[in-house]
């Protein structure tokens, strides 16, 4: 039979067996003649990976060819296990048997096993094996691999960076060579970080020790986009504020959650906008404004209309400037801009208020745009007419239709006279001679 059984294993340190001391013990009971039916007992001690012993225990039945059975009387420790628990049957004669004592603490001391053989004559015996523990029986360590830490940045929701240690069994890790506890840790901006693990007392470690440093961004400046604001003008008696859309921010208006999008504000008012975090927290950056709206302007004066006469080279007209004002021209509504005027009309034009746009100064212009004057080139340049200028005027100041029918008057004259003077003369009454 084996000596020792396959799932124990001596302690080896160094190469060496620690071994208990084997050794028979107790001895055997003789119910016989001396020399005849004897059994002895013996343990060897083996070191096991949770720490425990195992103690193989190797008895001899001898002096007698007959079968015998074997049954366990007591131990020691009592916790401990022996196997197989109900002893052995039919062991032949002058033959080797094997029990096994298992889970026997490591600071026991000693253990022991006392066994009752009977042979099949009537025969018995009671051998006792005892065997002294070393003390130098340690668990092997334990293989551990140590998970590596995680690093968070800051960011707009979450202006507190981190770094988060595993809790893995058997691991100690070191931040910057120096101990931390497992669990979430804060961290600032620009912090450099270094992690490693250590095995702890029983555990070696597998995989990595160690993780490149780790340098914590600086904190977002820019996490809410800035509201903006309109005072009034000349053109609208109210102000206005603008709540933009960001993401993941919420904003609020003299302490009201207001949505994006723009609103009115009166003139006079105050404007306060604070920006948080969806949940309420606390944003790094600008996340405050404060916008005081202006009273509306009282001095919109640029509200006068302005004439432009009409020339030989250019039109007359007027324009309506784009002021505070409504306008009205011979009582038509008109919007702002350049309108023609004919030569010889007159215009009146008027400025009316808006709402919270009093008008300063004069409110009401009339003009009238004059006639064409006479536009004729000099007789020296009547065949290189320039158009680049106005043409000289080398008459009296005739209006263009007078001067066309004077023109057509005096050419028929001039006509009846030189009819006139081609006609034969008449033959005068009486008698002529003849010469």
């Amino acid at each position: 039979m084996r000596k020792f059984v396959g799932r124990t294993k001596l302690l080896t340190v160094g190469g060496a067996v620690l071994a208990g001391v084997a050794g028979v013990v107790g001895v055997v009971l003789i119910a016989s003649p001396a020399g005849a039916h004897t059994a002895d007992l013996s343990g060897v001690a083996a070191c096991q990976n949770d720490g425990t012993f195992t103690i193989t225990y190797t008895g001899h039945t001898m002096n007698s060819p007959l079968s015998s059975d074997i049954t366990i009387v007591s131990k020691t420790p009592d916790s401990s296990t022996i196997t197989p628990a109900d002893g052995l049957h039919d062991v032949a004669g002058n033959s080797t048997f094997e029990l096994t004592q298992s889970g026997v603490p490591a600071d026991a001391g000693t253990a022991s096993l006392t066994v009752h053989v009977k042979w099949t004559d009537g025969v018995e015996s009671q051998p006792t094996g005892k065997v002294e523990l070393p003390t130098n029986c340690t668990k092997p360590p334990t293989e551990t691999t140590a998970t590596a830490p995680t690093f968070t940045n800051a960011t707009c929701l979450s202006p507190q960076p981190t770094y988060t240690i595993p809790d893995t069994e058997g691991v100690q890790y070191k931040v910057n060579d120096e101990n931390v506890s497992a669990g979430s840790h804060d961290a600032k901006p620009g912090d450099v970080i270094t992690v490693t693990a250590v095995a702890l007392e029983g555990y070696t470690l597998t995989g990595d020790t160690s993780w490149p440093a780790f340098t914590f961004a600086a904190v977002p400046t820019d996490c809410a986009n800035a509201p903006t604001d309109s005072q009034p003008s000349c053109t609208s008696a109210n102000g206005s504020y603008t709540i933009p859309t960001t993401e993941g921010v919420t904003y609020f208006v003299n302490g009201n959650e207001t949505k994006a999008g723009t609103y009115s504000a009166k003139a006079g008012s105050t404007v306060k906008i604070n920006a948080y975090g969806s949940n309420g927290q606390a944003l790094p950056g600008t996340s405050s404004w404060t916008f005081t709206i202006q009273a509306a302007p009282t001095d919109c004066n640029a509200h006068v209309p302005t004439f432009v006469d009409n020339t030989c080279t250019e039109s007359g007209h007027y324009t309506i400037p784009n002021s505070s004002a409504d306008y009205t021209v011979n009582d038509v509504a008109v919007g702002p801009g350049t309108h023609s005027a004919t030569a010889g009309t007159t215009v009146t034009i008027r400025a009316i208020a808006r709402a919270g746009h009093p008008l300063v100064g004069p409110t009401s212009w009339t003009h009238t745009f004059p006639n064409l004057t006479e536009c004729i080139a000099p007789a020296a340049d009547v065949n290189h007419i320039s158009g680049s200028g106005p043409l000289a005027n080398t008459g009296p100041e005739v209006p263009v239709g007078q001067a066309t029918l004077l023109a057509g008057l005096l050419a028929l004259v001039g006509a009846g006279l030189l009819f006139a003077g081609r006609r034969p003369a008449a033959a005068s009454s009486g008698r002529h001679s003849a010469r």
